[in-house]
């Protein structure tokens, strides 16, 4: 059985960013000017509509908050697919640096067969996941149900805190053992969606720890990255309201957002985003790469 190194899969994004500096750059760059775009966009579309949501909800005003939503629908509608081409396009680009480190014009970035495939995959994925998450609750609820009143509600107490624990396990289990298929759709040309079940037998817990390791490395940059962007809000004069602006803006207008905490909030925020891409998706590509020797495809095969 070919084995991996769980802790260079850890690291392996992070290995990314260091030896490609010119791609990480171009990278948070890109971000940087995609969320100056997009918020600049959302502000004067719906800006306050999102504003009024914002007060319904902290107000505990459900109609108010309701006549929000519905007049955000479209801009939600509108938001979805793009959002769903954004992770197409970053996935294949990470698999790109890993499986096909020589393929490297344009930042590795393209728009062809390769991030498509990427699409399906994930829509398959999240429809697999929330399946499983529906069936663990209604599971579970029922469990529940029958302990209660056959043992009392102490009964059904316990057996929601075991049943809730098994579907978590459950959750991870169906997780790890699918998390290889982006990478092997990639690298053969073709969706495969479940050959991730194979490859993944008797790995899970490796799997896992380096998936976790990267979670745990890539929170404690984010952590120290909202510290030093929490002492430069201070700094710029807004005091500690400077620092919950940056989690509840002010998207009424373009002034009242981008004061100059958030303009540096933004800054710094797409080179955070460019790292946080390469530290979670690099770990599975490197995974498959080391265990399954893949076949590069042509990229718009």
């Amino acid at each position: 059985m070919a084995t991996f190194s769980a802790t260079d899969a850890a690291f392996s994004g992070f290995t990314l960013a260091r030896s490609r500096p010119r791609v990480f750059l171009i990278w948070g760059l890109l971000l940087v000017a995609m969320s100056l775009v997009t918020t600049t966009a959302t502000i004067l579309t719906v800006g306050q509509a999102m504003t009024d949501m914002q007060a319904a909800n902290q107000s505990g005003d459900q109609e108010a908050s309701m006549r929000s939503m519905m007049t955000l629908a479209p801009y939600y509608l509108i938001a979805l697919p793009l959002t769903l081409l954004y992770y197409g396009v970053a996935t294949a680009a990470v698999n790109r640096m890993v499986l096909r480190p020589d393929d490297s014009r344009n930042a590795f970035i393209r728009v062809g067969g390769d991030e498509w495939r990427m699409i399906i995959v994930m829509v398959v994925q999240w429809l697999i996941g929330g399946g499983v998450v529906l069936g663990a609750m209604v599971l579970a609820a029922i469990l529940v149900g029958v302990a209660s009143a056959a043992g009392g509600p102490i009964a059904g107490v316990i057996v929601g805190i075991l049943a809730g624990l098994a579907g978590v396990a459950l959750v991870l289990l169906v997780a790890v053992r699918l998390s290889l298929a982006l990478s092997q759709t990639f690298a053969t040309g073709r969706v495969n969606i479940f050959g991730s079940w194979a490859l993944t037998k008797g790995r899970f817990w490796p799997i896992l720890g380096a998936y976790l390791l990267a979670l745990v490395l890539l929170i404690v940059v984010y952590l120290l990255a909202f510290a030093v962007q929490a002492v430069v809000a201070i700094a710029l004069g807004g005091g500690l309201a400077g620092v919950t602006s940056l989690f509840e803006p002010d998207m009424s207008t373009l002034a009242s957002f981008f004061t100059p905490a958030m303009l540096v909030y933004v800054a710094t925020g797409g080179f955070l985003s460019a790292l946080a891409l390469m530290v979670l998706y690099a770990p599975a590509a490197s995974i498959y790469r080391d265990i399954a020797q893949p076949v590069t495809a042509d990229v718009f095969s």
